[in-house]
């Protein structure tokens, strides 16, 4: 019997020790299980952060300016400096208009806030009164800039833009690059394609009409003209317009009153308010004494934006 008893139990003990390695077994299992879950979850969380982090980072934009240099940012601008009217207006319609921290004192785009600050431009910008905006974009005009001016800026670590385009295939393009610039191309688009067919329109209206010998005149003292290099050229050609020194070798030129009589406009188009029609009176050439109509451009003609079409 005592033998019987010691057997049961060494049975037991065995049972006993068998049912707690099964029990650590089932736990050590339960636990890598868990852990497995745990890192999983956890890898699973960061790759859906990151990704989440990815596509709400702003892309760093890139693009080419009319100089061709190579404009790179790290992130879309907020703070611009617009220090060209046309560039004023292209910003807003690509949808960088909330981003303009400060424009020239002749950008006049309606969609401007009334207080936005306004910088000098002419006959040169303003550099103190341009970096007290705190701007990480500055846009400027290349016809009246100097490329000391650019380096300057570049030096002081503030990114600059030179825009001129010449052409209207010019002023899509910048729409586009103002577009990338501020991280809206969907805007740039629209506007582009407002501008195109605006400009259909205009070519189709005056298909069919006989073409008007025209003098474009810029400037009174000295009589300044532009030739159809110049995008204002190429509107008027689209409405059958032919300008009487749209051949010259350059974009703006001079020009003495007697060259303009010889070359027989029957329309001076004056850039207002710039020009004073009373010099053309004195000659006796101004309708109704003489055989020209004088009229003047208004200011939307006569810049190289989206808003020639609206002119």
């Amino acid at each position: 019997m005592a033998g019987a008893g010691a057997g049961e139990g060494r049975d037991v003990r065995r049972a006993v020790h068998g049912a707690a390695h099964a029990v650590a077994y089932a736990t050590t299992a339960a636990i890598v299980t868990a852990a497995a879950f745990v890192i999983t979850a956890a890898f699973v969380t960061t790759a859906a952060i990151a990704a989440t982090a990815a596509r709400a980072a702003p892309a760093a934009p890139s693009v080419t300016d009319d100089w061709g240099r190579v404009v790179q940012l790290p992130r879309p601008p907020v703070r611009i400096v617009s220090l060209a009217p046309h560039a004023t207006e292209l910003l807003i319609a690509a949808g960088a208009g909330r981003r303009l921290a400060a424009v020239d004192a002749d950008s006049d785009d309606p969609a401007l806030p009334a207080a936005i600050a306004r910088v000098v431009a002419y006959p040169a910008p303003q550099v103190e009164r341009v970096l007290a905006q705190r701007p990480d974009l500055v846009v400027l005009w290349g016809a009246a800039v100097r490329r000391e001016l650019v380096e300057r800026f570049t030096r002081l670590g503030v990114p600059v833009f030179v825009s001129d385009p010449r052409t209207h295939a010019g002023i899509v393009d910048t729409l586009h690059r103002f577009g990338v610039l501020a991280g809206d191309p969907a805007a740039a688009r629209q506007a582009a394609g407002h501008l195109r067919s605006g400009l259909d329109a205009i070519a189709a209206r005056h298909a069919t009409r006989a073409p008007v010998r025209v003098f474009v005149q810029v400037w009174n003292r000295p009589l300044m003209t532009l030739s159809d290099r110049d995008a204002i050229g190429e509107a008027l050609a689209l409405c059958g317009a032919v300008n009487v020194f749209g051949q010259a070798d350059r974009a703006a030129r001079l020009v003495g009153p007697e060259a303009v009589i010889a070359a027989a406009p029957a329309l001076i188009l004056a850039f207002e308010p710039a020009v004073d029609e009373q010099p053309w009176r004195d000659l006796g050439v101004l309708a109704p004494r003489g055989p020209i109509v004088f009229e003047r451009i208004p200011r939307a003609l006569q810049r190289a934006s989206h808003r020639i079409v609206d002119a």
